[in-house]
């Protein structure tokens, strides 16, 4: 784990400092006094991370309301990274497409990374527990078949427990067509639904990319299914912070391996005091960068501040 330590000053703004340790992932966690967010930012037109800002160079929005940025820090850390992929029978036509992505994702590795391989059908299964062998990781990998039917929002809570608990930066990256058997009878695929999924989502600290293997951009009109399916995908990276990216063929998957990287490597932690008085329930974020046209900028879309918390202010 990487950390990070800042002297902020104390709630009562008695001139008191307290030191609080920053774990530098993609993480929001909540305290009594200060909440620290995480967010990349993006130049499309470089096709590269931007990591020369500073917190005058940040706009942070908390429920509509600009918040002053008490601090801004970028470090460049390891990263924890799963690939979740989705093996069953819909996704055949994609299975070699599958292989070669995950290990050119495996590629990416540096030495202090390490990548967990999960794959998954009506039923989910981890081929490789977390490892930095990257050898290893793609024996896994060209083991894959694909085979049954598609339960993706249990695969996705599975792999959201398996992330719970380790600290430092880290990703799921999910390679499917996002159509869970659930999509086209109520009685099949996933026991959990999508609002379950979403909802343990919002909670996480942790980052969703999300790979869609489809043939063509689905037309709400002629298949609902895989209009719903995509939608669905890409609100669940959108939620994190993460990116949703739909490759037409092997090359544009190659774009995204490092882009990817770079965004796990490099991120800025912004700490900000929230504003007063506090309400238990969710809290809207947003976070821009001023004077700088054309970049995109990531974050978690909010947090969620208890009872305890609100009262405690």
């Amino acid at each position: 784990m990487v950390s990070l330590t800042l002297s902020l000053p104390g709630q009562a703004g008695n001139g008191d400092l307290t030191d609080v340790n920053l774990e530098s992932s993609y993480r929001l966690r909540v305290r009594a006094d200060w909440i620290y967010v995480n967010a990349s930012v993006w130049d499309p037109q470089k096709r590269e991370s931007v990591v020369d800002l500073g917190k005058e160079d940040f706009l942070l929005y908390e429920d509509g309301e600009i918040r002053s940025i008490d601090a801004c820090l970028s470090r460049e850390a390891p990263f924890h990274l799963l690939l979740l992929l989705d093996v069953s029978g819909s996704t055949s036509g994609f299975i070699q497409l599958i292989r070669e992505a995950a290990g050119k994702f495996t590629d990416q590795l540096k030495p202090d990374d390490r990548i967990a391989i999960l794959t998954f059908h009506s039923e989910t299964s981890v081929i490789q527990s977390f490892t930095s062998n990257r050898q290893s990781a793609k024996v896994a990998i060209e083991q894959i078949r694909s085979e049954g039917s598609t339960a993706l929002y249990d695969a996705v809570l599975t792999a959201l427990d398996m992330m719970r608990g380790i600290e430092g930066r880290k990703a799921v990256i999910i390679f499917s067509d996002g159509a869970d058997n659930q999509l086209v009878d109520p009685m099949k695929g996933s026991e959990a639904t999508f609002e379950e999924v979403r909802h343990v989502v919002r909670e996480t600290d942790c980052l969703i990319y999300t790979i869609l293997l489809l043939p063509f951009k689905p037309d709400r009109r002629r298949d609902k299914v895989l209009y719903k399916a995509q939608t669905q995908l890409e609100l669940l990276a959108e939620e994190t912070g993460g990116r949703s990216l739909r490759p037409r063929k092997p090359r544009d998957l190659e774009e995204a391996y490092s882009e990817i990287a770079s965004d796990l490597r490099h991120v800025y932690t912004l700490t900000f005091t929230p504003g007063i008085p506090r309400i238990a329930g969710w809290h809207d974020l947003r976070v821009e960068v001023k004077g700088r046209e054309g970049l995109t900028t990531r974050s978690r879309r909010g947090y969620f501040s208890s009872s305890e918390e609100a009262r405690a202010e």
